[in-house]
């Protein structure tokens, strides 16, 4: 009977060796596949941070290139607003210019009234006293013809003679004031209308001056700002261009260490399905790990307490607890594990697991949670009163 039972126990521990084997491989390909899913995550992770870094700077290149153009174009608004203000500055000359010339020549018309006013009065003054004079000499020849018809006809003929000379010299003297008035006035005329001409050119020539001086700078104004704006691009283009190519070789630095350390990487993964798989195969022959149920049985004393046996070796004693409240009695056997392997390359795998069996009873009486143990001949006995 006991071969038999053997017999079936080697049976029995068997298949659970094949399961164990069984479930071993899934978790073997269950590594497996975690490892290529990291894999494929960790290229994923890879290409995402690649596009990501390319977007930013695409992003970058784009936020500079629209604060470029927006500068641009105020900076065209205010070459616009320059050219307008040169325009009205241009204009209110002109119109100043305009103005000048018509006052200059309201005053030079005042001026020339004014001479012909004098030169006329100047004539009528002279002519007033040419009358004057005639009428005197005329008087006095009256009188000297009176006085002569009296001494003679002789000296009447000398003395017409000599007053029609008077006359003649007379009216020559006059004529000569009157010409030599009439040039000067003529000549200050001319002399004036030359100043005149002179300063409207003057004032021409330097209103051309002013705008071509005004134009030179605008122009020079407006090659400055675009030599600043190309020369701003070009250095933002070769900034940009030097952070990608940093950004660049560090991801290949990066590429190229991961492809270096790939080799380590699986040799860690194999390392550690092998350890796994010793693990494993140790727990398959760990008979804490074998016993995948617990056998207790629970009998109700004549005094209604309650009474639990259970073979079980003395040295997992420590690992079972027993635990009664209310009308509930809860047994269970765990144990934690702990086991640390060094790799080749320094590093240190460590493996932490707590595993659980648990059985539950119901009573028809309120426990009390106080219990009590024995032990002997591998047979544990737990002793629990009613409360």
């Amino acid at each position: 009977m006991s071969e038999v039972s053997k017999t079936q126990n080697i049976k029995i521990h068997n298949q659970r060796i094949k399961n164990q084997q069984e479930r071993q491989n899934l978790e073997l390909e269950k590594l497996r596949l975690s490892h290529k899913s990291q894999k494929a995550e960790l290229a994923n992770q890879q290409e995402k941070e690649i596009l990501n870094i390319r977007n930013q700077n695409e992003h970058k290149v784009m936020n500079e290139a629209l604060k470029s153009e927006k500068k641009l174009l105020q900076i065209k608004d205010n070459l616009k607003q320059v050219q307008e203000q040169t325009e009205k500055e241009k204009m209110n000359l002109k119109e100043n210019l305009k103005t000048k010339t018509e006052n200059q020549r309201a005053q030079f018309q005042n001026l020339y009234n004014t001479r012909a006013a004098q030169q006329k009065l100047q004539l009528q003054d002279l002519e007033d006293s040419y009358n004057v004079e005639i009428r005197k000499l005329q008087r006095d020849l009256k009188n000297k013809e009176r006085n002569i018809r009296q001494t003679g006809s002789t000296e009447i003929r000398e003395l017409k003679a000599e007053n029609k000379d008077n006359l003649y010299n007379t009216k020559n003297l006059y004529r000569i004031k009157k010409e030599g008035l009439d040039s000067a006035h003529h000549n200050e005329l001319v002399n004036q209308e030359k100043r005149h001409r002179h300063y409207l050119s003057k004032q021409e020539r330097d209103f051309n001056k002013k705008t071509i001086d005004r134009q030179e700078t605008f122009d020079g104004i407006v090659k400055k700002v675009e030599n600043d704006g190309r020369n701003r691009q070009f250095s933002k283009q070769k900034l940009f261009e030097k952070k990608y190519n940093q950004l660049n070789d560090q991801h290949q630095r990066k590429i190229a260490a991961l492809s270096k350390n790939k080799e380590a990487i699986i040799n860690d993964l194999k390392n550690q399905i092998l350890n796994q798989h010793e693990l494993n195969f140790n727990k398959t022959r760990d008979p804490f790990y074998t016993k995948t149920t617990l056998e207790p049985k629970l009998t109700k004393l004549e005094n209604r307490n309650f009474k639990i046996e259970m073979k079980i070796p003395e040295t997992e004693l420590e690992h079972l607890n027993v635990i009664a409240a209310n009308k509930n009695i809860k047994v269970t056997f765990d144990r934690s594990f702990k086991n640390e392997i060094e790799n080749e390359n320094g590093t240190v795998d460590k493996v932490s697991k707590v595993e659980s069996i648990t059985k539950n009873f119901k009573v028809d009486e309120v426990l009390n949670p106080k219990i009590t143990k024995q032990y002997q001949d591998g047979v544990l006995t737990v002793l629990i009163n009613r409360a």
